[in-house]
């Protein structure tokens, strides 16, 4: 077969066709599959106070002054008062406080404080007295700090400490005759991490 023009463009066609042809019976690749999920419910935590932060019984005269409460686990240990604050020994009601904190089982929960300020107040007598400078745990650490529930416990008590502001010439009760006694709380939120 002799070579021509026409001989030339028809042999195109031939292989454009033969391209088209192929092009036109090439198939996508396609796959299904399938994706796992799940959930886990935890405990909802709960928080409960066990044992009052009580900065014991104290006198004040004409200067400002603070009284502490350390947590350490067993307890706590009051510092000796500052300013004019004279801490009264012997009453033994001075104790750290003492939340339970009821969560799952081996998860880092947060602790931390709402915002105060906090305060002890009794409405019949004297000022009320701020509390700061909290600290939690047996060894004391500022919040907000994190703990766990090592199983198979099902909570963890964690102990409170704070100071407590005592302003100058702080009263005691009507015509100081009674003591009195100041009164408040504080607020923490638990979360899981």
């Amino acid at each position: 077969m002799k070579n021509t023009k026409k001989g030339s463009d028809i042999g195109k066609a031939l292989l454009m066709g033969t391209a088209l042809v192929s092009l036109s019976s090439y198939q996508a690749e396609a796959a299904t599959g399938t994706g796992l999920m799940s959930a886990i419910i935890l405990t909802p935590i709960d928080v409960t106070s066990t044992q009052v932060l009580h900065f014991g019984s104290m006198s004040v005269t004409t200067a400002v002054g603070t009284i502490t409460v350390v947590p350490n686990g067993t307890g706590g240990t009051r510092n000796a008062g500052t300013g004019s604050v004279t801490e009264i020994a012997g009453a033994g009601l001075e104790s750290e406080g003492a939340l339970q904190i009821t969560a799952a089982t081996g998860l880092v929960m947060n602790v931390a404080l709402t915002a105060g300020p906090f305060t002890v107040d009794d409405p019949g007598a004297g000022l009320p007295m701020t509390v700061d400078t909290f600290m939690g745990q047996a060894v004391p650490a500022a919040f907000p700090f994190t703990t766990s529930i090592v199983g198979p416990a099902t909570n963890v008590i964690v102990p409170v400490g704070a100071t407590l502001n005592v302003p100058a010439g702080q009263e005691a009760a009507v015509a100081g005759i009674t003591p009195a006694t100041f009164t408040g709380s504080y607020t923490v939120d638990v979360n899981y991490m």
